[in-house]
Formats: structure tokens, C-alpha cells, sequence
């Protein structure tokens, strides 16, 4: 088995948590980093800032499927999408350990730099906007249409 740290998709209740169907939840933490809104996912780069996420025990295969989804070739990481990196990791409970964790491979706009760095805080702040404006667009077109 091995220890995976997760921050974004892969999150429990979002778009990819169910490639780890077979993972065993270890608990949550942070890992030091910067998270980026890549658009689809994020991405993190080197940091000091801290990054919110949950840890894993997968087994090799399902590592092996995280690869894939991450856009990671072992052989090849110089030309991947995400870089597969073993980091240390601070439990909610206190306890530390090594995971291994993605890393993006691109450049980043530090525009969409999410100085939280809790990505699905981040992605609820945005369903609340997006619901915000829509309720506003709304209220707004049944004034003009009376």
C-alpha cells in the first residue's frame, strides 16, 4: 500500500474521488505548497503556503490509475501533465508522514493562485456565487418583464 495526498478532484464528493474506490481514508491534513485554479482541476506548485487535503492508502494499481488520471508517465516525467512527488504531510491529528502527492508540471497564472488553499472550500464559494448571480439575473428579468 502506499500513502496518497489528495487536494483536489480526487477529494471525497468530487468529480474523481471515485478512482479510489478501493483506498482506504487515512484522514485529512496539509501539506506546504500553493494551489492553483487550473480551470477543470488544480494544480499545486512549490510553496510555504499550506494546502488542505485527505490522505490514502492505495494499493499499486490503483496508484498506477491515478497516474493516468493525473496525466503522470513514470518513464517520461519530464513531459507529464503532473509530476508524482513524495512529501511530507501533517495530519489533523498531529501526526506526520510521507505521501505521495501530484504536482503540476506547467506554468500558472498567479492570478488563480487560491490563497486558502482548501480547493473544496473554494469550489463551494463558487457554487455560491454562481447561485448569487443566477438569483440576481433572475430577480432582475422579472422587474424588466412586469
Amino acid at each position: 500500500m502506499y500513502d496518497l495526498f489528495v487536494y483536489g478532484t480526487l477529494l471525497e464528493g468530487l468529480e474523481r474521488h471515485s478512482c479510489l474506490a478501493d483506498g482506504v481514508r487515512i484522514g485529512t491534513g496539509i501539506l506546504r505548497a500553493r494551489l492553483y485554479d487550473l480551470g477543470s482541476y488544480p494544480g499545486i506548485k512549490d510553496g510555504e503556503l499550506q494546502v488542505r487535503g485527505e490522505l490514502y492508502a492505495v494499493s499499486a494499481e490503483t496508484l498506477k490509475l491515478i497516474d493516468q488520471v493525473e496525466g503522470y508517465d513514470e518513464q517520461w516525467p519530464e513531459q507529464s501533465l503532473f509530476e508524482r512527488r513524495s512529501v511530507p504531510v501533517s495530519l489533523d491529528c498531529g501526526n506526520q508522514t510521507m505521501a505521495y502527492c501530484y504536482y503540476y508540471a506547467g506554468r500558472v497564472d498567479e492570478d488563480c493562485l487560491i490563497e486558502n488553499g482548501d480547493y473544496l472550500r473554494y469550489r463551494e464559494r463558487q457554487a455560491d456565487s454562481d447561485g448569487k448571480i443566477e438569483q440576481g439575473r433572475k430577480t432582475a428579468q422579472s422587474i424588466l418583464y412586469q
